[in-house]
């Protein structure tokens, strides 16, 4: 029985209705493989066989012959992930590595309805469901394909009859009600779909289903070989342990590996060498910046492929303030109960709750923050860290402008002794371990990253706030900031 979505009077034209097979019965272009602008497998694929097996378990179409398989629905697997990270090379990978088990492969552009329109159209015709020179309209020829997708069956002769196994691949769903308010997707069939999306609530009830991955980073040894390979440094001498570290360094994020690959290629830098450039923070700054020729199938830099023009003030704010904490464990009351503090000054960030999460839905939508919401936590990449900081770094006061708001966000919320805390009674010293501990990794990568900043920007973020903040942190961890232990038998 077909679903409401496909009772329109196109849906009827692939098998009207009379006795005579080659009258009823149109003759379907199988195999069909309709996968621009993919025409072949990257050679330059590393690893994700974890990731491609859980495709197969999931979207690997039963052997069958006859009219039945007893699949209402297609099957489903959404990789969600934020750009960059490898979602479309993985979906590359699976239409060319089993491309022996489909008859019928579609690859669709599913950010937007045009695209996807299109798109349909050209499956019709691919197909031979339609022909170019007499078909009626787009929405004629979408309802024709998806009638098709319902019942997919190939008629060779009267006594020759194959159901078709077809897999749908949408790329690029970042925004899933185009698909499903547009009445793109393939309620019924006998088939499989793989969406990649940027955001992590297309793999809900709501729109795809539960089934699929929040995709990591590359395994260490992938992100370091698929370096090596792309730079052409295999024969550099301790080429592994080289490429590992600056494996590390890049969070072993799959784009950073490529964009820096194709920096040391064109720079015609050993691995030593790129590794003592990198190191520096302006010089950093600048490599994140470098535009490369399309290399692995990328061709975005990391900047463009998260569209950071485009976010909205609020967004570019909260973003702004996490590059500069510890990327684990963000605890949201930093961000909510410190921007509360009459010291607070940044203008755009959210000091309402409403805007506050507002702005962050438009960060986490994309991956480029993850939300815990049950632990009230946030979590970033340290790659994205590194392009948002290069990015503040090439103005020096909009830099020191985020230092010194992270500052005041850290010390609102930090259990001075001496000072009282917005939200909580006065800590004494012996009962406030639970809030120090739960900051104290932001003040070590605020000390780290103002270490690491040149002496102009160091004279224009070292505040008193900054110093009785690092002071007071350096009783817990004295080690961390060079610090006599001897000094905790005093405090501050």
């Amino acid at each position: 029985m077909l679903s409401s979505s496909f009772k329109t009077e196109s849906s009827f034209e692939i098998i009207p209705g009379s006795s005579d097979f080659t009258a009823s019965r149109k003759k379907i272009n199988i195999p069909c493989y309709f996968t621009r602008p993919y025409i072949s497998a990257n050679e330059e694929f590393q690893g994700r066989g974890d990731v491609l097996e859980l495709v197969d378990k999931f979207l690997t179409p039963k052997s069958s012959y006859g009219l039945t398989t007893g699949q209402k629905e297609p099957k489903t697997f959404t990789i969600c992930g934020i750009g960059g990270i490898g979602k479309t090379q993985i979906a590359v990978e699976y239409i060319f590595s089993r491309r022996h088990l489909f008859d019928a492969i579609f690859w669709f552009q599913a950010d937007d309805p045009q695209k996807l329109e299109a798109g349909f159209v050209q499956a019709a015709i691919q197909l031979g469901l339609e022909d170019k020179e007499t078909m009626k309209d787009t929405a004629a020829s979408r309802g024709i394909f998806k009638s098709w997708l319902a019942d997919p069956i190939q008629w060779n002769s009267q006594f020759d009859v194959k159901q078709v196994k077809w897999l749908i691949v949408f790329d690029n769903a970042d925004a899933p009600d185009v698909i499903m308010n547009h009445d793109f997707w393939p309620r019924d069939g006998n088939g499989s779909v793989l969406i990649t999306s940027r955001d992590p609530m297309s793999r809900s009830k709501t729109f795809f289903g539960e089934t699929g991955v929040d995709l990591n980073t590359l395994p260490t040894v992938d992100a370091a070989t698929l370096l090596r390979s792309l730079s052409n440094r295999q024969s550099e001498p301790d080429s592994q342990r080289l490429s590992l570290e600056i494996a590390e360094k890049l969070d072993c994020f799959p784009l950073a590996i490529v964009q820096m690959a194709g920096i040391i290629q064109r720079r015609n830098l050993l691995l030593a060498d790129f590794l003592e450039v990198y190191d520096h923070e302006t010089a950093r700054a600048e490599l994140h910046h470098l535009k490369v020729g399309p290399q692995s199938g990328y061709s975005l830099t990391l900047a463009t492929a998260w569209s950071l023009e485009g976010l909205t003030l609020g967004a570019w704010q909260i973003l702004s303030i996490t590059s500069i904490l510890d990327p684990v464990c963000i605890q949201e009351e930093i961000l909510v109960l410190g921007s509360l503090d009459s010291e607070f000054a940044f203008p755009g960030f959210p000091t309402v709750k409403s805007a506050y999460f507002r702005d962050l839905a438009e960060l986490t939508q994309s991956s480029i923050l993850s939300r815990n919401a049950d632990q009230k936590e946030l979590s970033i990449h340290r790659v994205v860290q590194d392009v948002v900081k290069s990015r503040l770094l090439q103005s020096e006061e909009d830099f020191t402008t985020v230092f010194k708001a992270t500052v005041t966000l850290l010390s609102s919320q930090w259990p001075f002794v001496t000072k009282p805390v917005i939200g909580r009674p006065k800590y004494q010293e012996v009962d406030r371990w639970d809030q120090c501990e739960k900051i104290l990794p932001h003040t070590i990568k605020l000390r780290d990253t103002f270490e690491h900043i040149n002496e102009a920007m160091q004279a224009q973020c070292a505040t008193r706030a900054l110093a009785w903040l690092l002071a007071d942190s350096a009783w817990w961890v004295p080690e961390m900031f060079n610090q006599n232990p001897s000094a905790k038998e005093g405090g501050y």
